[in-house]
């Protein structure tokens, strides 16, 4: 619901379905964020009430549930200079992947340069293995990552959505992208001047 607002007033049914989740943990979610004072509801819709309340705990979450739990293999392929490349986007267009992790942060012009390409899709990979021709090697650069969401969803975008992306460099235990991604956070809730 932090990613698709438009799932705030859809049935529960629909949410599930978006985010990959049964029914009932949909339910048991909602009550839970309910009885913590983040979500507010009405008869037909959700009102999220402490936004950044929601969002630090979904980053916090990310980072100690989900993120080990997804599928996740280490290649030996190009270096991030070659992922930034128009022909390297259309591959990653062509396997249905979005970059995420620092290539996301690099994409973002976010002032750093990636050390390491991070890749979400649907595992294993095949694909984008074969044609950028990249073996399996516990120290390769490049991270192959189980994609959580529906893609269609959730945007159809080179990168993952903005608040995967600031999960995912909170989770790293790097300086460089904690610092980045409290920087993108604050400037994400700063109020809005009107003209």
């Amino acid at each position: 619901m932090l990613s698709a607002p438009d799932l705030l007033s859809a049935p529960q049914r629909e949410i599930a379905a978006a985010a990959g989740v049964s029914l009932g943990a949909v339910s048991n979610t909602l009550a839970d964020l309910r009885a913590t004072g983040m979500l507010g509801s009405s008869r037909r819709t959700h009102v999220i009430t402490a936004q950044q309340d929601l969002e630090r705990t979904w980053i916090e979450h990310y980072a100690s549930t989900l993120r080990s739990s997804l599928e996740e293999r280490r290649v030996d392929g190009p270096g991030p200079r070659w992922w930034a490349t128009t022909g390297a986007a259309d591959d990653v267009r062509w396997a249905g992947l979005q970059f995420g992790g620092e290539s996301a942060l690099e994409r973002l012009d976010a002032g750093l340069r990636a050390e390491e390409t991070v890749l979400y899709g649907t595992p294993p990979w095949q694909d984008i293995v074969r044609r950028v021709r990249m073996p399996v090697s516990a120290q390769g650069r490049v991270v192959l990552r189980e994609r959580f969401w529906d893609p269609e969803r959730f945007g159809g975008d080179l990168t993952v959505p903005p608040l995967l992306i600031r999960a995912d460099a909170m989770a790293s235990g790097d300086e460089r992208q904690i610092e980045i991604a409290e920087r993108l956070g604050e400037r994400h809730h700063e109020p809005q001047q009107s003209l």
